[in-house]
């Protein structure tokens, strides 16, 4: 039999999730019942009728293994789910004691004749390094139910095993490669889990998570089945939950440690990361937003003429490094040159980057270090401010403009201040008050380059016309250096004419 025929996808997320034969590390994240569990085998399903039949018997046949981290949650969550799909009944045998492994055969005839059988492996980590564990496994596909709880280190070992059945003796010469996947279901989950950082910041080409509905939303899956427990399901399902727990479980999104929460809640990577990156328009006007210090960070940005941002690159100095503002001014002008080549750059920069300062070269700020080796244009943000430098970035954050956000990062080349807004970039708990936060962002790695951009931000926001007398000023500026004899009064020279805003 073909259980496909009779089964029900819960919802158009799912039925995506469960046709994908293009990702090999492939994932579904939903709320609590949203069918995203069952969706798993089904998947393991539809991925056998797809492999070539055997040379020895002409079946299609595939091999997989079903994972958990220990055989209690392997027997006490995941085969009664896998039972709920496929049960243990007369032609389809399942062997194993609980407490160990198990194995399922499920064969079954196509209707146009195709005989197909799914040879299941149920295993449990348990205290196996993750590359022990993972030689002994021969799989066309790989299920980790609950996969945000499986560790990061197993992911790679695990993809490493897929395709190794079947065995190449008994594939025909010739034929198409079929499709493998190491799939996973999970509710959402923190933002530092690896599901997250790996599959949803910054994915790689085969890499895909689905993300279902929220629970409240008109478009929630497998709401079939849940009206027939409750016709108000998840509504009252939140009646015993906290906010943070309604967030991750009912709405379907990642949530934060509970000793912080994110700047930017406005932040969705669907609306604000462009599928595909592109390069900034010859010639364009570029603004650096930076932050100066001992640890300096910026970000390229885009202004486009119907006032939406474009970033497209970044330059952070790495945890534990240090850089100063003549080298980093340098960095900054080699990645202009490169990336945006002939194109004028206005830096916006921390305010108090302005002032002359002992510990800089020559006694002068590290503003004007910074555009003497940059040879960027400057420009001084009036305040500093973090709630009006915060406010500066939502503005694009939830604006629009022809039926976009205003905010449209490149994939790539951001990868920092993207892992900011998902999860580095937040305002800490305080000690001993519950429900009770700081003020304003913690400070960090992830600080330095999101300061930079909300001071981007607000000279985007100023507009084109001051950032066309910015880089009128700085030609005024040039010619000023010209007249001047030392270098002493050609440094007074700069600061006198940078002193505007």
């Amino acid at each position: 039999m073909s259980l496909l025929e009779n089964y029900k996808a819960p919802g158009p997320i799912a039925e995506q999730f469960i046709m994908d034969t293009k990702h090999e590390l492939v994932g579904v994240m939903g709320p609590f019942g949203s069918g995203k569990t069952s969706a798993c085998p089904i998947k393991g399903h539809y991925l056998t009728q797809l492999q070539v039949p055997m040379l020895s018997d002409g079946v299609r046949r595939s091999k997989g293994y079903v994972i958990r981290d220990t055989y209690r949650n392997l027997w006490d969550k995941t085969i009664p789910s896998w039972k709920d799909v496929f049960p243990d009944c007369k032609g389809w045998p399942f062997k194993g004691a609980k407490g160990g492994p198990a194995t399922h055969v499920i064969s079954w005839v196509q209707p146009n004749g195709d005989r197909c059988e799914m040879i299941v492996e149920f295993r449990a980590i348990g205290d196996q390094s993750y590359e022990e564990f993972a030689k002994g496994l021969y799989a066309t596909w790989i299920w980790l139910n609950e996969g945000d709880s499986t560790p990061e280190a197993a992911i790679g070992p695990l993809l490493g095993r897929l395709g190794r059945y079947p065995q190449p003796h008994e594939i025909p010469e010739g034929a198409a490669k079929a499709p493998v996947a190491l799939m996973f279901d999970f509710n959402a989950p923190l933002h530092t889990n690896w599901t997250v950082k790996r599959c949803m910041v910054n994915p790689k080409p085969l890499d895909r998570v689905y993300v279902q509905p929220s629970g409240f939303s008109p478009d929630a899956e497998n709401m079939d089945a849940l009206r027939k427990i409750r016709p108000d399901y998840y509504e009252h399902m939140a009646l015993g939950m906290q906010d943070w727990e309604i967030a991750r479980f009912i709405k379907n999104m990642p949530g934060y440690s509970r000793s912080g929460k994110p700047v930017y809640t406005d932040y969705a990577r669907d609306l604000h990361v462009l599928e595909i990156g592109r390069p900034p328009r010859r010639g364009a006007r570029i603004i650096f937003g930076g932050d100066a210090g001992s640890t300096p960070a910026g970000v390229f940005l885009e202004l486009m003429p119907n006032g939406s941002l474009h970033p497209f690159a970044e330059l952070v100095t790495e945890p534990g490094e240090l850089d100063e503002a003549d080298s980093f001014g340098k960095r900054c002008a080699a990645t202009a040159a490169q990336l945006a080549p002939g194109s004028p750059v206005v830096a916006a920069l921390d305010p108090s980057s302005w002032a002359h300062q002992s510990g800089v070269k020559g006694g002068i700020s590290w503003a004007l270090t910074f555009a003497k080796h940059s040879g960027f244009a400057l420009w001084r943000p009036p305040t500093n401010d973090p709630l009006i430098r915060i406010a500066a970035v939502k503005y694009y954050l939830t604006h629009t403009a022809e039926g976009r956000a205003l905010l449209q990062m490149n994939p790539e080349g951001l990868d920092t201040i993207i892992e900011g807004f998902v999860t580095g970039y937040k305002i800490k708990k305080l000690m001993g008050h519950d429900g009770e936060y700081h003020d304003k962002p913690d400070k960090g790695h992830f600080s330095h380059v999101h300061d930079g951009f909300q001071y981007g931000c607000m000279l985007a926001r100023a507009g084109h016309e001051v950032m066309d007398q910015v880089i009128l000023n700085q030609a005024a500026i040039i010619r000023a250096v010209q007249q001047q004899h030392s270098s002493h009064s050609g440094d007074d020279a700069l600061a006198h004419h940078l002193d505007y805003g």
